[in-house]
Formats: C-alpha cells, structure tokens, sequence
C-alpha cells in the first residue's frame, strides 16, 4: 500500500526571535497600537515641556561713569554703584505661564494626555504581548511536530523493515499468512501516521508564515510541497 502523493518534510530554519520580529513587522493591530502609543507619549513629553519655566538671561558688562570733584573730572567703569572691579555679573529670570493654555495650573490636560498616554501604553503592551504568545504557541508546536515526524518515520522505516522479513520468511514458508498480515499492517498504520504528523506539520508552518507576513519560508515553495 503507497498513497499517491506523499508531503515533503522540511523543519524551519527560522528562530524563535526571527519569527517574532517577522510577526510584529506584518502585524497591523500592532503597528497600529504603536503609533498610537509612540503619538500620545510625544504629547504627553510636549504637555509637560510647555509647562516648564521660561528662562532669561541676563549680562551687565558695566558702564563707564564720570565723576566731578575738587581734583579734577574722573572717569570709572563700574558694574555696580561704587564697585570698580572689572567683572562680568549674570543673572537667571525664570518665568511660569500660570493660566490659560499650558498654564501651570492647567492640570486638567496634563491630566488627560497621560492618561491617553497609559491607555494607548495598555493597549500596545496587551497587543505585542497577545501576538508573542500565539506566534510562541505556533512556532513550539511547529517544533513539537518536527520530533513527531522524525518519530514516525523511524517506526515506519522499522515497519517497513520488519514486512520485508516477515514477507521473506512467508515466501520461504517459515511463518504464517497471520504474521505477513500483521507485518502489513503495521507498515500501512505506520505510513499513514508519518503522513498524518507530516501533514499537521505543514499545517502549523502555513499559519505561522501567515503571521509572518510570508507566502514561503526561505529556500521552499509551499506548493511543491507534495511529490510523487
């Protein structure tokens, strides 16, 4: 007994971290949840930026001034009133805007922008987290499968080696037509088993290349996955 066609078996030579990021670059849900998240934190930051104080510089390099006494005119340069040290004085001037938009008692909108900016965070983390764990899912099953496939073909190349002495021992008249029956059973139940996992297989691999965004996976055609 030979079924017409049989699948092809080939294992995934992606990893793990490749078949995620793949996912997430082809997820729309989740590229959509992370312009959202990306959007609300860039307001958030711009919100509190505009609530903080305005800074002005300030720089006396001093003046000259010119004195009249008995003596004669004189003339001083000066920072300050009687100070004849030449020195560069600097002073900061912070400003708040208090109220109206961006005032600093405007907490009502500080207050919405961080929480759009943690619903939109929710959402996103909820979002890569649900896509990791069914691309995890598939992919660890995808690898489950492969070890049943090489199982399977163990026992069939077992079953298809213990028909061969039964066939050879019936031919010669040294066991029973119970045993070759048995033989052959064993040797069809253990081929369609191998298609069976090899099937469930190639199941597992089309929908983890369809989370993937990918039609085939690297070096395969999925259409020429059945030989004669």
């Amino acid at each position: 007994y030979r079924s017409f066609e049989q699948l092809k078996y080939v294992s995934i030579n992606t990893s793990m971290n490749e078949a995620l990021k793949s996912a997430q670059e082809s997820s729309q849900p989740y590229r959509d949840a992370k312009v959202a998240y990306d959007v609300a934190s860039r307001t958030y930051e711009k919100t509190l930026k505009d609530n903080l104080p305005l800074p002005k510089f300030g720089f006396n390099l001093g003046t000259y001034r010119t004195g009249f006494d008995p003596s004669g005119t004189t003339w001083n340069f000066e920072t300050t009133d009687g100070n004849r040290n030449v020195e560069l004085v600097a002073s900061i001037n912070m400003r708040w805007t208090l109220l109206g938009e961006g005032g600093f008692f405007n907490s009502r909108e500080n207050q919405q922008t961080y929480l759009s900016k943690r619903i939109t965070e929710i959402n996103f983390f909820n979002t890569r987290r649900e896509l990791e764990v069914k691309v995890r899912t598939i992919y660890k099953t995808v690898r489950f499968l492969e070890q049943k496939v090489e199982i399977a073909q163990f026992q069939h190349k077992n079953a298809q080696s213990n028909y061969d002495s039964a066939l050879d021992n019936y031919i010669g008249g040294r066991t029973t037509y119970a045993d070759i029956k048995l033989a052959i059973d064993n040797l069809v139940n253990s081929h369609i088993n191998t298609e069976n996992v090899k099937y469930e297989h190639l199941v597992k691999k089309l929908e983890l290349a369809d989370f993937m965004g990918l039609e085939d996976f690297p070096g395969e055609n999925f259409e020429s996955l059945a030989t004669r």
